[in-house]
């Protein structure tokens, strides 16, 4: 369970690579984080951005579990994962950052809509998500919900890591002087409808571990049952 609980902050890894920030070329980490950050770069952005126009769909969609994968094994390299409470905090300052860049830079400008939009639902999802896991009855409630799969949580990271990798692609499509311009709408296309399906996801998870919510709901069940088996009875 507190694996899953790391995979909840995809910008985390803004904090380790600093992709937002710096003058060209990209910024890598040295050291152990090196060969982390390469790989991503290696096995998830660089196939996205040299693939073929008739093909992004399918590689994109293909690079989102990966994408995961070298993200979590970033962050527990580069950090210890006992502590994630006190190391996952919201990481707003990099969506606040990557809107500005597509609001100056004018790649970008035909496609603002669907990509600040993706942007927005990802900093509330976050904003949404803090607030959770830093309730502790919250968290609870998260917890089992997760356990029990209220939600499907497959799809849910799908969503999730598949709208967060369109900003990381954004940003080097950015700084890398417009090669790869061409696919900026297809990912703008599809990143915008991972995170319209993320945002609700983000309604559901506010309403399941909202204490009074759930109390709402399980009374709710409670009178439907009453009510139904009032109904057998007079049958």
């Amino acid at each position: 369970m507190e694996t899953l609980i790391l995979q909840l902050y995809p910008s985390y890894i803004s904090r380790i690579w600093k992709i937002d920030k710096g003058e060209k070329p990209l910024l890598i980490p040295r050291g152990k984080l090196r060969w982390l950050v390469t790989s991503i770069m290696n096995k998830v952005t660089n196939p996205i951005l040299s693939t073929d126009i008739a093909d992004i769909d399918r590689i994109y969609y293909e690079k989102i579990k990966p994408f995961q994968e070298c993200w979590f094994n970033l962050v527990r390299v580069s950090d210890q994962t006992q502590n994630w409470k006190l190391k996952l905090n919201m990481n707003l300052a990099f969506y606040d950052r990557t809107l500005k860049m597509v609001n100056s830079d004018p790649i970008f400008a035909n496609y603002k809509p669907s990509i600040i939009d993706t942007v927005e639902i990802l900093k509330d999802y976050e904003m949404t998500i803090h607030s959770i896991i830093d309730t502790s009855n919250r968290l609870k409630l998260l917890q089992d919900a997760l356990r029990l799969n209220e939600i499907d949580v497959n799809d849910f990271l799908n969503s999730l890591y598949g709208s967060f990798m369109a900003l990381m692609c954004f940003w080097i499509i950015a700084r890398n002087k417009r090669r790869n311009e061409r696919i900026v709408p297809v990912i703008a296309r599809i990143s915008h409808d991972l995170a319209i399906n993320l945002d609700s996801y983000v309604e559901t998870l506010d309403v399941i571990t909202n204490p009074e919510e759930r109390d709402l709901m399980k009374r709710a069940e409670q009178w439907e049952l009453q009510r139904h088996n009032l109904q057998n009875r007079s049958q």
